[in-house]
């Protein structure tokens, strides 16, 4: 098939779709809507499609609930969002990824990284799990959000929580650390001069707490409300 006719395929594809669902697309893809339609051809096949209006009737929806409106997406992060987010199967995913997108289109939020599209596909259902536990201890001590590294979960705890074996957990929890959205809690040692300034890192997994870059990707996977905030 030409490529013109696959941008006139998507187009008639978008034009069966409920009015404010198109009205919504239009508004965040910003100006260069003809080039994303040029990509969207690519997925327009059955299921990552269907996919892909799921995310943005979701994230429409997100932001009507959050009173907020809808602003353009920068491409850097559009494009990868709805391209491995039409992938995901898990109804848990999907909407962690229509989060990602809402949030992404609220213009006063200024903490979406262009690297969170990567990082979201990077993981899977348990691990968003366990992101979600340790995000809500983070977010009941509020009066410790400048200092996430002490803000931890007993990591026993919250594998039996989770449900998955102890290979699954160290698994999972190394994949967390490796995206750096997990970390082991902060100490300080006292036989060295000024260690109160100076934090160390034992790894561990006895005990794991959320990261800054984790809280702020959490944020931004969560559904949007009229105000939200990131760590100082």
């Amino acid at each position: 098939m030409p490529e013109s006719a696959k941008i006139v395929a998507v187009k008639e594809a978008i034009k069966q779709v409920a009015k404010p669902v198109q009205d919504f697309i239009e508004k965040i893809s910003g100006p260069p809507a003809h080039e994303l339609a040029e990509w969207m051809a690519d997925g327009i096949r059955g299921y990552r499609f269907n996919t892909q209006l799921k995310i943005y009737d979701s994230a429409m929806h997100k932001l009507k609930s959050a009173n907020l409106n809808p602003h353009s997406v920068n491409l850097k992060i559009l494009v990868p969002l709805l391209e491995n987010g039409s992938l995901e199967e898990e109804e848990t995913m999907v909407d962690m990824w229509a989060s990602l997108l809402a949030n992404a289109a609220n213009g006063s939020n200024g903490n979406i990284s262009v690297s969170f599209p990567a990082i979201l596909k990077e993981i899977n259902s348990k691990e968003a799990e366990i992101m979600s536990v340790v995000f809500g201890v983070a977010k009941e001590k509020p009066e410790q959000k400048n200092n996430l590294y002490i803000v931890g979960v007993k990591g026993d705890e919250l594998r039996k929580f989770v449900g998955i074996s102890e290979h699954k957990f160290e698994q999972y929890i190394d994949n967390l650390f490796r995206l750096r959205l997990l970390a082991p809690p902060s100490t300080t040692l006292d036989f060295i001069e000024n260690s109160a300034d100076i934090p160390f890192m034992r790894y561990t997994k006895e005990t794991v707490c959320l990261t800054y870059l984790g809280y702020d990707f959490m944020l931004a996977c969560t559904s949007p409300t009229e105000t939200q905030s990131s760590p100082e």
